[in-house]
């Protein structure tokens, strides 16, 4: 068996830009034809898989943790930071609730004209 780690060829400071040039692109139309297997889910897989997900891929992840224990936090952990995403977004929705509660013909009144010059005017932090 013969192992071929098909590097581009030419001198070692274009290799990475040739090979980005001679990729194939995916097709939008194919992309759910294609299985990507991620391997690990910490930070970088998690996200890795979320992108793509997002993208149209169909995603595998996979990951393997020592206890139920540890794979229960990490878990725990991705449910706060979704929670604390979800909390901003309702703040956020509820200041462009605020906002564009203005007569839009009369620019010297609108607030969204007024939020967007001075962010100290948001009633709350978002």
């Amino acid at each position: 068996m013969q192992l071929d780690a098909k590097v581009p060829g030419g001198p070692l400071a274009e290799k990475w830009d040739r090979h980005r040039f001679e990729l194939k692109l995916v097709n939008p139309a194919n992309k759910r034809k294609y299985n990507i297997i991620v391997v690990g889910t910490g930070l970088a897989g998690s996200s890795a898989s979320a992108t793509l997900a997002e993208l149209g891929y169909n995603i595998k992840a996979f990951c393997i943790q020592d206890s139920p224990r540890r794979a229960h936090s990490i878990a725990a952990q991705h449910l706060h930071d979704v929670q604390s995403r979800i909390a901003k977004l309702r703040r956020l929705e509820r200041e462009l609730k605020r906002i564009t509660k203005c007569d839009a013909g009369n620019v010297a009144a609108c607030a969204v004209i007024e939020a967007l010059a001075d962010h100290e005017l948001c009633e709350t932090e978002h």
